[in-house]
Order: structure tokens, then C-alpha cells, then sequence
């Protein structure tokens, strides 16, 4: 992924300690124990003002969200423009799981549930996230869910984009369609699909896939549209199958599936 090869120049910010995450366009600095920093790459995606500006609209989404149990909080943004944010101490589940590989699948299927509940809360509120994915979900002290990175839109109740912080999902968390700009609630919730499959299975749809190869993120998407979805089965796989055939029309269906399935722990 793009991530992996752009050359950034790593800064320090006043009262950063350290960095402690990183995107192609912005840094995660750590201020104290309870906040850290998001603040943009010297050298990434953006020129810098499209990145103070992706801030600014960042802090506008959650504005408009206000606070929820499920999703990270903002502080605001200092006088030099970047974005304080609640610190979740054990980052985010993609490294928590690769350091433990072994964890009990109602751990999974209740981050499910707590992702889905943010989801929920943020679609009631007319924003769409945009970039659900494993990286972008962090985990507190006492590993709950803190759906994270909100530079998706908001939208008018026709559907108009208000602001649009300019994300968008990566291959195998994109909803096909034929204007890759077009965003609304399926296509959230087509990646909210792939995210419940990382998190059920443990990684993500068509690992045969690398996406360093020229063609690959095309494949995917052919794999998609044809429905050729992956074969693994686990107790999530209607429930996912049903986010990528955009089966949903709402994240409260899915969160009362994926409820449904913690009640009953019978594999479907």
C-alpha cells in the first residue's frame, strides 16, 4: 500500500514526545499519557494546507457526532492548526492482533458489535466514516472499541456532501460503483463488511492479493462486483456477505444481526 513507500520526513511538534503512529498523510504524536497529536507529514499526499484543512473538517465530524462510548474523542484543535485527541493505550486491532493471534472469537465478535454501535451513532448524525478498516479501530485500557480517523463526510439528509475530509476506503474495504467519489450509508457499511471479516478471521479478503502489484486493486474489485467472495466461514459470514451484496439499509439492521449472533453463538 502507498503507506509502505512514500518517504515522509518524521517532526516533532511542540509537546510531542515521540511518534507513536503514521499514515501517507498525517502523524500520531504522543503528548501525555491520556492525548496525542495528529498532525500532517512534512513530505506525504497532501500540501499542506489540503492537510490542515482535512483537520479542520475532521474536528467539524466530530462536532457534529458529539461523544460515544465507541468513538475516540476529540480535544479541539491548538493554535498551530493540529488535532488533540484521546489517547487509546493499546492502539489500534490490526497490532493488536497480529501480537495476539490466539483470541477467543466472542472477543471478536463483541468488537464487532462495539464498531457497529459507533457506526450507528455516526450515521445517525448524517456522517459517513468512509475508511472503516482495521487500522482505523483502536482499543482503550480495558480493550473496548474506539472507532478512530474522521475524515469521512457529513451529509445532508438528501444525501449532498457538507464537508468531505477526503477518505476513502483502500481495496478490499471499497464498495464498487461506477463514481468512485460517491459516498453514502451502504458503502460504509460494505466496508464495515470487510472490517467484521478481518476481525472474524483474522485477516483481510483475498490475502492472495498484495496490492504491491500493478492490477491488483482492480482484481479485487472484479472479485466483488462478480461476487465471488472469499470461502472462509466463520459464525459472521451471512452478516458480512449480506454488507458486500448491500443487503442493509441501515447500520441498526446489522448491529441487530450481529446481536442476534452473540445471543445465540450458533454458527450460520
Amino acid at each position: 500500500m502507498i503507506d509502505d513507500w512514500i518517504e515522509v520526513k518524521p517532526y516533532l511538534p511542540a509537546g510531542v514526545k515521540r511518534i507513536i503512529g503514521r499514515g501517507a498523510t498525517f502523524w500520531i504524536g504522543e503528548l501525555n499519557e491520556a492525548t496525542v497529536l495528529k498532525y500532517p507529514n512534512e513530505i506525504g499526499l497532501l500540501d499542506p494546507d489540503e492537510a490542515r484543512n482535512n483537520l479542520i473538517v475532521e474536528r467539524k465530524l466530530f462536532e457534529e457526532i458529539g461523544e460515544h462510548d465507541h468513538i475516540i474523542k476529540s480535544r479541539g484543535l491548538r493554535e498551530d492548526g493540529f488535532l488533540v485527541l484521546e489517547r487509546a493505550t493499546n492502539g489500534n486491532i490490526f497490532d493488536y492482533m497480529a501480537n495476539h493471534p490466539h483470541l477467543p472469537e466472542i472477543s471478536r465478535l463483541r468488537w464487532c458489535i462495539e464498531t457497529c454501535k459507533a457506526l450507528v451513532h455516526c450515521h445517525k448524525h448524517h456522517v459517513l466514516h468512509c475508511d472503516i478498516r482495521h487500522r482505523n479501530i483502536l482499543l482503550d485500557d480495558k480493550l473496548r472499541v474506539k472507532l478512530a480517523d474522521f475524515q469521512g463526510r457529513l451529509i445532508t439528509t438528501g444525501g449532498e456532501t457538507v464537508y468531505d475530509g477526503g477518505s476513502q476506503e483502500q481495496a478490499q474495504y471499497y464498495c464498487p460503483r461506477n463514481n468512485m467519489n460517491n459516498a453514502d450509508i451502504k458503502t460504509d457499511l460494505f466496508g464495515f463488511g470487510s472490517t467484521i471479516f478481518f476481525l472474524m478471521v483474522g485477516h483481510d479478503p483475498f490475502p492472495d492479493i498484495t496490492g504491491q502489484n500493478e492490477g491488483d486493486d482492480e482484481e479485487v474489485e472484479r472479485r466483488f462486483r462478480s461476487g465471488e467472495f472469499p470461502e472462509e466461514i466463520r459464525v459472521c459470514t451471512q452478516v458480512v456477505e449480506k454488507c458486500w451484496k448491500l443487503s442493509y439499509n441501515s447500520a441498526e439492521e446489522v448491529l441487530q444481526d450481529l446481536e442476534a449472533l452473540m445471543m445465540s453463538s450458533v454458527q450460520i
